[in-house]
């Protein structure tokens, strides 16, 4: 009687059509920020994952890798990812991928980067799935975790690169963690034009600059910086 009461609260929120991908990936954001599952109807205790859990053969680390923008996190860790993609920021000798069934690990120089699909939902309520995604970055220097809460819009096509909002981030610096909550009432939805990669710029304490620097550009030209 419990499980059919349950099941109805789900169909009712809206969540007939959410599927939890990565269920040890899931539970993990459950524990962190169960008020923010719920308060958008996705599930929020052991019972409601073990109902919304599905296998899939779709390739969603591959997808991620290749089209998933990397923009989020500017200005937030060491390294700077200025690639379209996390497939663009990959540096010949100096960073490698290894993919799993629905994410992939990069291990840049100074940190690593783990990507993974986490379950399909609706979270705005407003009838477009999204992907529900992490990104845990750990530096090989330090102990200053990050893990971004994503939502990603699903892909239209193969060379759409997809612009994640992000919902939450993680915060651990030591053992000392914290949950900074970011205001995503609507997925970004807008898409980014796809152009040539971009150089990636990634500095370790004591190095001189690994990469060659970009051609000089006309002084009223400026960077533009993204915060959360």
């Amino acid at each position: 009687m419990k499980m059919l009461v349950l099941l109805g609260s789900l169909l009712l929120a809206g969540c007939s059509t959410m599927s939890v991908v990565d269920e040890q990936g899931y539970l993990q954001v459950m524990r962190q920020m169960p008020r923010d599952l719920e308060a958008h109807g996705l599930p929020f205790d052991r019972e409601g994952v073990s109902l919304a859990l599905a296998e899939s053969s779709y390739p969603y680390g591959s997808v991620l890798f290749r089209q998933l923008s990397p923009s989020f996190m500017q200005g937030q860790v060491s390294t700077y990812y200025l690639g379209e993609t996390f497939a663009q920021t990959m540096q010949p000798r100096r960073s490698s991928m290894t993919p799993s069934k629905n994410g992939f690990s990069i291990e840049h120089l100074s940190q690593r980067v783990q990507v993974a699909m986490l379950a399909v939902c609706d979270w705005d309520g407003d009838g477009k799935r999204e992907w529900l995604v992490s990104c845990r970055v750990v530096p090989k220097r330090g102990g200053h975790e990050k893990t971004w809460y994503l939502l990603v819009p699903e892909p239209a096509d193969s060379s759409e690169v997809l612009k994640a909002t992000a919902v939450a981030i993680w915060d651990c610096l030591g053992q000392s963690c914290q949950l900074i909550r970011l205001k995503a009432d609507h997925v970004d939805r807008t898409k980014e034009e796809s152009g040539p990669p971009t150089e990636v710029k990634e500095f370790v304490p004591g190095e001189q600059t690994v990469t060659t620097p970009p051609e000089k550009r006309q002084e009223h030209q400026g960077v533009e910086e993204h915060s959360l």
